[in-house]
Order: structure tokens, then sequence, then C-alpha cells
């Protein structure tokens, strides 16, 4: 029911596209914003999740190289994470968004971020950035989400950096206890699309 891919090049976005530019994504909605930006970062992959078949989810890791200073090998990821929940038709497909209650019931949590961890290797620096610019949905994920991800230990060491143009909060990520608290709340479906993603990986 669900997978998660790496974009090769291959699969077609159209239909993401227009489902990211009716929800006003506008940082997923066509090729430009979505895979040039992909060609202009480092070490760039673009992780696709599906549920029957179709794009539900995007989530971007790039390298950190040209920073220079938050660790060899240090990754950003979850970067143009978006996600369409009402393509999701089982109990899934709720629109509850993290709370400080129940953060890990999301999507978001559950695979596309996780999904992340697998990809680069468990043992790499991971960072997420955050900031108080550009749209409204930009600033809750910097005011609000951040926040709760930060009182629950998944996110810490905040250190305010001016990148590309903007100043922007580099959060660490604890993917050891992300994973461990995943795993007390993981849904089955999170589980089994996580586990087959592992077991390609290291077919590759």
């Amino acid at each position: 029911m669900y997978r998660l891919e790496i974009y090769d090049g291959t699969q077609d976005l159209e239909d993401w596209y227009e489902g990211a530019a009716a929800r006003g994504f506008y940082n997923n909605h066509n090729k430009t914003v979505l895979i040039d930006y992909i060609d202009r970062h480092e070490d760039a992959t673009l992780i696709l999740l599906y549920y029957k078949d179709r794009v539900i989810g995007t989530t971007i890791t790039h390298s950190l190289k040209q920073l220079g200073i938050l660790g060899k090998n240090a990754h950003r990821i979850a970067a143009r994470t978006a996600l369409l929940i009402e393509r999701v038709d089982d109990i899934r497909g709720h629109k509850v968004h993290n709370n400080d209650r129940s953060p890990m019931n999301h999507h978001t949590s559950q695979m596309l971020t996780p999904a992340c961890f697998y990809y680069l290797g468990l043992d790499k620096p991971m960072f997420v950035s955050t900031n108080n610019l550009e749209t409204a949905s930009q600033r809750k994920v910097h005011r609000t989400w951040a926040k709760i991800m930060s009182r629950h230990g998944y996110l810490k060491d905040p250190v305010e950096l001016e990148y590309k143009g903007a100043f922007q909060t580099f959060w660490k990520v604890d993917v050891e206890h992300w994973l461990n608290d995943l795993s007390k709340v993981q849904w089955p479906e999170s589980k089994e699309v996580l586990d087959v993603f592992a077991a390609q990986l290291k077919k590759v």
C-alpha cells in the first residue's frame, strides 16, 4: 500500500505537482522548484512516499559540506517536506499534525524523516533547518513544530547560521532517540515500508 522510492528521473511527478499546487505547496509545485532545487545542491536526494501507487509525500536530503562548521559528512534532512494527506483514504488519513502529546502521529515522523535516516546511514550528523521568514507554514514549523520536537529531545543544540542569504536555525537530529521512541508507537504500515526501503538500500 505504501512505498518509498528514491527519485531517479524516471518517475512522472505531474500528478504530484498538481496536488501540491492545489494545496499551495509552492516549494513542491513544479519541476523548477523541486527537481532544479536538487540539482543546485551537493549530494541531494529526493525521496518519494507513495500510497496506492500515487505520490503523497516528498522530502529531500543534501550535504552541508559547504557550511563547513556542522561536522564532517553533515547533511540537511527533511528539506522541502510536503504531504498530501487528502490522498490517504484509510485510518491514517487524519489531519492531526505533530502535537506535544503525540509528536510521532504523522506520516512525516513515521515515514518520511526516518527514510532520510536510513538513506544516509544512522551514524551521519543530520540537521533540520527552520526559519521565521517566508510563508506562514515556515513560521509554523519554526515556532511550533521545532519547539515540540526539541522538548521531546528529537532536535537539539540549535544554532543560527546565515545560509543561502537568510538566517536559519539548524537543529541537530537525535536519530537514535527518534527511532527508539518511534519503535514504541510505530504504525505497522510504517515498519513495513521502512523495512522494505532499508532492504532495498542495502542492495544498491
